[in-house]
């Protein structure tokens, strides 16, 4: 009788193990949708980080062009001119955060055993900044020559 009480345990716990296993395996099966929806959401997530990482660049270097300009025009004068050079810090702090961001996503993808393909098709996508502002917004003047200013 003991014998049976032992078989009839290790047989309930085989059961349970199974029974886990079976579970465990339709959770861990994704239907089409669920990975699709997933690749886009960490390509989407990587794309952002990329195109960030590449205004900032765009930013930086158009700053230090303007002030690289006004040194030779002498104009914006002062604080305006300043203003360059101490935004191109700001941006560069900023493009620093974003490099930091990418690695970071790169290492959650890895460590959510995303498959590194999908992170590589976003590297191979020409990552464009967005165009300039609208014209309709306002132009900071500071600095700047009132007699050659476009009032109209």
């Amino acid at each position: 009788m003991t014998r049976t009480h032992r078989t009839g345990r290790r047989a309930a716990a085989e059961a349970l193990a199974f029974a886990l296993a079976f579970t465990a395996g339709l959770a861990l099966a994704e239907t089409e949708e669920e990975i699709l929806a997933k690749r886009t959401q960490w390509q989407e997530r990587y794309r952002v980080a990329l195109t960030n990482r590449e205004i900032l660049k765009e930013n930086i270097a158009k700053l230090r062009h303007n002030y690289a300009q006004a040194q030779r025009r002498n104009y914006p004068r002062g604080g305006a001119r300043e203003a360059f050079l101490t935004k191109a810090r700001e941006q560069e702090v900023l493009l620093e955060e974003t490099e930091q961001e990418i690695v970071e996503i790169r290492a959650e993808a890895r460590a959510a055993s995303i498959p590194p393909g999908w992170l590589a098709e976003v590297e191979d996508e020409d990552i464009v900044a967005p165009a300039a502002p609208a014209e309709d917004e306002e132009i900071d003047r500071e600095g700047r020559n009132p007699l050659y200013l476009d009032d109209e």
